[in-house]
Order: C-alpha cells, then sequence, then structure tokens
C-alpha cells in the first residue's frame, strides 16, 4: 500500500466537535495538501442526514481524510464507496474478521453497526473531498437510541493507530487510481444484495428486494409490484440476521 505518512500531514487532537468539522476549518484557513484529523474524543461527531455519532474519549477510531481536488466534487462521489471498501479491508488484514458493508456506507459486523462515514465536498479556494470515518472500537455501552443495533470491533489488534494507517493508505491508493474497480469488493462485501428492504420515496414507505449495486454504487431495486428502481440516495432497512 501507499507509504500514508509522508503523503498525509496529520493534526492529532485529543478533542474536537467533529473530525469532519476540524478539516474544514483548516482548509478555510488556506490548507492546499492531503492531511488527517484524528481525534482521542468527538463532542458532536456527525453522520450521514444529520444523525449524530456517539465518539466517547477513547474508545474508538474518529479520523476525516481530506483530499485537495481540482475537478468538480461529483467526479470524486466514488470515494464514499472506496472508503466503505478500505475499512472492510483494514480490519480484516489486522484482525482476519470479514465485516459486511450495509448501502450506503455503513459497517456491520454479526448484525450489529460498527463503523459510520460521512463524506463531505468543501468548496472553497483548494476544494477538498473529506471522507470522516468513525469505528467502535472497544465502546462497551451507547446511547438508549443506539443500543440495540451499535457494537464494538473488540479485537487489539485493531488499535486506533494502525487502523487509521491501514485505512488511510487504501483510499489513497483508490484516490490515485481514479476508477471503480473496487466495486466488485463494494458488491463482495454488501450485506443488501438480494436482500428484501424498506425505503423512503416521496414520502411514502416502499419495498422491494436488492438485484444490482451499480458502479456509481446506486441501488437496483426490484419492487414488490414488479417494477424496477434505482435508489442513489437515502436510508434503507433491512432484516438481519
Amino acid at each position: 500500500m501507499s507509504d500514508t505518512k509522508n503523503y498525509f500531514k496529520l493534526i492529532s487532537l485529543d478533542i474536537t466537535d467533529s473530525t469532519n468539522n476540524e478539516a474544514k476549518r483548516i482548509i478555510k484557513n488556506g490548507e492546499k495538501s492531503p492531511f488527517i484529523v484524528i481525534a482521542r474524543e468527538q463532542t458532536a461527531g456527525r453522520g450521514r442526514q444529520g444523525k449524530t455519532f456517539f465518539s466517547p474519549k477513547d474508545t474508538g477510531l474518529y479520523m476525516t481524510v481530506c483530499f485537495p481536488i481540482e475537478k468538480d466534487a461529483k467526479d470524486f462521489l466514488y470515494l464514499t464507496s472506496a472508503a466503505a471498501v478500505s475499512v472492510v479491508e483494514a480490519i480484516y488484514s489486522l484482525t482476519g474478521e470479514l465485516c459486511g458493508i450495509k448501502w450506503v456506507n455503513d459497517i456491520y459486523k454479526d448484525g450489529r453497526k460498527i463503523c459510520g462515514i460521512l463524506a463531505e465536498s468543501v468548496l472553497s479556494e483548494s476544494p477538498f473531498i473529506i471522507i470522516g470515518i468513525g469505528v467502535n472500537l472497544t465502546t462497551a455501552s451507547f446511547p438508549d437510541e443506539i443500543a440495540h443495533i451499535a457494537a464494538s470491533l473488540k479485537n487489539p489488534s485493531a488499535t486506533a493507530d494502525v487502523l487509521s494507517t491501514e485505512i488511510a493508505s487504501r483510499l489513497r491508493y483508490y484516490f490515485d487510481s481514479g476508477t471503480f474497480t473496487f466495486m466488485d469488493l463494494y458488491r463482495k462485501y454488501s450485506i443488501v444484495l438480494s436482500k428484501e428492504i424498506t425505503y423512503i420515496k416521496n414520502g411514502e414507505a416502499q419495498s422491494g428486494t436488492v438485484t444490482e449495486i451499480l458502479d456509481s454504487g446506486a441501488l437496483s431495486v426490484k419492487r414488490d409490484d414488479g417494477t424496477i428502481e434505482t435508489l442513489d440516495s437515502g436510508e434503507i432497512s433491512l432484516r438481519l440476521k
């Protein structure tokens, strides 16, 4: 994998509101090179669609990987899927444990969520793609609203320092390659392919079976009435066993 330490500037913090927020402040202050923000604790960790990410001190990996870009940000949105693959590969390389990807970019182990990913574009004098990754490593208890679904990796081989390097190295590789070749791995690790799901479309609950994951990361769903629908954003629910 890539020489991560010599490629990224590392900003290491004891505490911050959110590593994504911190990354945005650094970019607005004039940073132009690739960098990583890592914090031991987040007081306002953020997830997709305005959700929070529980981030107690020294029990998880809370990081944001930041790439300057020269093209339109939409050309690099594939990195959200690449991040999910990078996390699964990094965990497997360190622990031998295989996790799964729940669309869009949540990582699950034994039916419970251990990682969330939030990718954002930052438009400034030097535009960036920033990819926030939160992994529950040793967190023992969670707030009531997520206690039924959240869990921790609980493997001593995957420390925050080592895991962050493994993830960032893979992400840099996918960023430099600029291709969708990793999508076969995304499909391999998916836990939604061929599964029945429910989702919200135009304010109404719909259900169907996932028949395909496109190279763009979108889902192709065969609805209960037989029609085919493509989902490129949103949240889905499925029964995990």
